[in-house]
């Protein structure tokens, strides 16, 4: 082949591909995402980063299983307007036609004087009569799409059978369990390589009673009722239920008494952590729920305008001024003190000048005696130096034991470091990692990171710190012991975790009138165990055959022999659902759970009415707490 050919037909290839590439990139530019919308249609991502606006509509095509093709025409969606540089989305309705089991080949078009042009293609298919939000999506139907419901197969073929070998957590050097959830090359959801679509299907693959794993989705039993978190499995007909959107259809600035600066979708992964995490009764809940423990804290010291940190493979600048700004729990070069005394003195003299005392401080003192997180951690000395985070409480400084967050590698976003120096490296991007002037935390201090703090004689040496707060939730499986105390900091922990979304309902007591963003009067539920979140409501769902009355009366208690609705199962279910369904999750129907916890005080005493007995049970209130055991009382 001589130059001149050569040359020509390098110069019409580099044509052609450039052409290709060019197409690829301006179909790309255009898509977004296709997602169940939780009524029985689809919602149609857009994004048009292009710098003029855009016209779009979608055509659904159902496919025709006897000739395997899509040529006959569903819906077509209304034209959609999208400004450049905007992201939106169109609505494929339930009415349009769309049946479960069908797969749908969803086509995006631009449209401009008159034209349709093609810019995408997605096939799509709901999975679940029960669940509108079960969907499977993929870009090509072949192989890759999950008609049944019935979970697609992994890498490691774990779906529809159980496992053989550790998936959240105890992994090994020669492990082979990323395969169960990821897939390096074939994945149906690009950001985490899930092998199904999204965080939600992802995990539901598994948990949903498919595969002897935990069946997020299971209703309650007599064994059950007095133990699960709720369930996802809310959709009886007439029975008032609700549950956490976790489908990613919802935000996390959502949530009732929520922080608006939260913009992640709320999903599985909002709350737990599939890689394992904490102790191992917890369910695998994160300890870092929100990312809240890569967001510093922002309350301006009067020293400094601006805080750079390493945050998602980036640098990221944060205003302390910036009131918009949310205020997380990284705290970087927190307050230090020699002694409770002196902190508490320092938060009394700030209160008394107007300010907020700063949330958390570290106070550095001997161990003492009778301490069960220091006499766990090893140490016998009660003259042990120890540092200790103390949060504010009220009117002083208390102990508090939030785990400490540590991340070893980079981009360091959510990492407790103690320094020798008084110079942390997160505002200095030239100094190198922020981690450079730590102490050598394997000579003279050991930290314990589980419960928040770091013992040994380099404690005299520490004169500066940024401390990440994460939550441990520990638990020994029994869900009573969220809230009466018997595990250390178990039920404070928990609050703390449902407070990482519900933020404005953290409060420290009842005569306390901050809430976070509005003040207002709250239960205390900060300043001991036992009166916290789950005492009252469920983590995923509620419906009426899982809710209790005052007396902790559940639907198997009620319809059993001798109950008050010995074989009646409707009218035990009549008599549970909430008259007032929101989304609030209760672990008792209506109010009740106040009558239960108050209905013995001093408001009621002596009240003729309150000796009569419950017209539909003939039950007398019992005495003791909610969720505790309950004994008669003579009227």
């Amino acid at each position: 082949m001589s130059k001149k050919k050569f040359g020509f037909s390098l110069f019409l290839a580099l044509i052609i591909v450039g052409l290709l590439s060019t197409t690829a990139f301006a179909r790309g530019t255009y898509w977004e995402s296709v997602k169940a919308n939780g009524t029985g249609g689809f919602t149609f991502g857009l994004k048009n980063t292009a710098s003029v606006d855009q016209t779009f509509v979608v055509k659904v095509f159902p496919k025709d299983t006897t000739a395997n093709t899509y040529t006959t025409e569903l819906y077509t969606s209304p034209e959609k307007v999208v400004l450049a540089g905007v992201q939106d989305s169109i609505d494929i309705p339930a009415s349009a036609g769309i049946q479960v089991g069908t797969i749908y080949k969803m086509v995006l078009y631009t449209v401009k004087d008159g034209v349709a042009s093609d810019v995408g293609v997605k096939f799509g298919v709901l999975t679940s009569t029960s669940n509108p939000k079960m969907a499977s999506i993929a870009d090509d139907p072949d192989g890759l799409l999950d008609v049944d419901g019935s979970g697609l197969n992994n890498a490691n073929n774990t779906v529809g059978k159980a496992s053989t070998h550790p998936t959240h957590g105890a992994f090994q050097n020669n492990t082979n369990t990323c395969a169960s959830c990821h897939q390096t090359h074939t994945a149906a959801e690009g950001n985490a390589l899930l092998f199904k679509d999204g965080v939600y299907s992802t995990c539901s693959a598994c948990h949903d009673g498919t595969t002897g794993a935990y069946n997020s989705f299971a209703p309650a039993t007599t064994e059950t009722v007095e133990s699960i978190q709720g369930t996802f499995d809310v959709h009886g007909t007439n029975q008032n239920g609700s549950m956490h959107n976790a489908d990613g259809a919802v935000q996390l600035s959502a949530a009732p008494g929520g922080n608006p600066n939260a913009t992640a979708d709320f999903d599985c992964a909002s709350c737990h952590n599939a890689h394992g995490s904490g102790s191992a009764e917890e369910n695998n809940l994160a300890v870092d729920p929100a990312g809240w423990g890569e967001v510093p804290y922002l309350e301006s010291t009067g020293t400094r305008s601006t805080v750079t940190i390493y945050s998602g493979h980036a640098m990221k600048t944060f205003n302390y001024d910036n009131k918009t700004s949310p205020n997380g729990k990284l705290f970087i070069n927190i307050p230090i003190y020699n002694s409770v005394a002196e902190a508490t003195a320092a938060g009394t003299a700030s209160k008394a000048a107007g300010n907020k005392p700063y949330p958390y401080v570290l106070v550095k003192q001997t161990a003492g005696t009778g301490n069960s997180f220091y006499s766990r951690a090893g140490i016998t000395d009660e003259n042990t130096l120890v540092i200790q985070t103390y949060r504010w409480s009220s009117s002083k400084y208390v102990a508090d034991y939030s785990l400490w967050l540590r991340e070893l590698s980079y981009p360091f976003t959510a990492n407790t470091v103690l320094y020798s120096s008084d110079a942390p490296t997160y505002d200095n991007v030239a100094a190198g990692k922020p981690e450079a002037s730590s102490l050598n935390l394997a000579s003279n201090l050991k930290v314990v990171y589980k419960d928040g703090f770091a013992y040994g004689a380099d404690v005299g040496n520490i004169k500066s710190a940024n401390i990440a707060l994460g939550i441990d939730v520990e638990t020994d499986g029994n869900i009573e012991h969220l809230w009466d105390g018997t595990v250390p900091d178990s039920g404070i922990e928990m609050t703390k975790y449902c407070a990482a979304c519900h933020i404005d309902y953290l409060s420290e007591s009842r005569n306390d009138v901050s809430g976070t963003y509005t003040t207002a009067h709250r239960h205390a539920n900060v300043s001991r165990d036992e009166l916290t979140c789950v005492r009252c409501h469920y983590a995923h769902g509620t419906e009426a055959s899982i809710m209790h009355d005052a007396n902790d009366n559940s639907i198997f208690d009620l319809t059993a022999s001798g109950g008050a609705f010995q074989g009646n199962n409707q009218g035990a279910i009549d008599y549970l659902k909430d008259p007032n369904p929101s989304s609030a999750l209760k672990r008792y129907t209506g109010m009740s759970v106040c009558y239960a916890c108050h209905g013995g005080g001093e408001s009621f005493v002596g009240s003729p009415r309150n000796t009569e007995a419950d017209t539909s049970t003939g039950e007398h209130l019992k005495g003791g707490m909610p969720g505790e055991a309950r004994w008669d009382v003579t009227n």
